[in-house]
């Protein structure tokens, strides 16, 4: 796609994931769901980085719509973004706080004294070619770990909600199984009544 196209898109699910306007939470559910598809490609990852209300504004708002209702879709979103950023994944530091992406920085025009120090599992290069970037966003990783650690508030709201929700889902599988249980009994004793 065009990236003039790529940044409009980008910029208005930013600008409507949190409109207050929208009401319906159906409606905000579709934005959400077309987030989530967007993000499964690494150029619309890559076109969020580079569309400077997305780069500002994408972090927080997903923040906001983290509630009851959202909560699954957002979290996929977060976990979309920030896939194979995790535990025991091993990324080089950036010698500057402020450093970002080669391909980022090629779309902004940036100097390359900017340029993040990426490593081979970052971005694939091979006979000096590079391959595009896989999905993930260091950019996107660290606004949510500045954000939550900026505002221990929201951290706790978060953490709270992920933890109630693990807790909830845990219940209702647990409830689900031992109904299941149940039922599998009864039918036993029944199909014996019955021969």
């Amino acid at each position: 796609p065009h990236l003039g196209t790529m940044n409009e898109l980008t910029s208005f699910l930013t600008k409507h994931l949190d409109d207050s306007r929208i009401l319906s939470p159906d409606t905000k559910d579709v934005l959400l769901q077309s987030l989530l598809v967007l993000l499964q490609y690494p150029e619309y990852v890559r076109a969020f980085e580079v569309c400077s209300s997305s780069r500002e504004q994408l972090a927080p708002t997903l923040l906001r719509t983290f509630n009851e209702t959202l909560w699954i879709p957002t979290m996929n979103a977060w976990l979309r973004l920030v896939s194979g950023c995790g535990f025991a994944q091993q990324h080089k530091q950036s010698a500057s706080e402020d450093a970002v992406d080669p391909w980022i920085a090629r779309a902004l025009g940036l100097p390359k004294a900017r340029l993040l120090d990426v490593e081979r599992s970052w971005i694939d290069v091979e006979d000096g070619v590079e391959a595009k970037p896989r999905g993930s966003s260091r950019w996107f990783q660290s606004q949510l770990r500045k954000l939550l650690l900026d505002n221990p508030t929201e951290y706790e709201r978060v953490l709270t909600r992920v933890l109630s929700s693990a807790n909830w889902t845990a219940t209702e599988l647990s409830a689900a199984a031992r109904e299941a249980e149940v039922a599998g009994r009864r039918r036993a004793r029944e199909g014996g009544l019955a021969a």
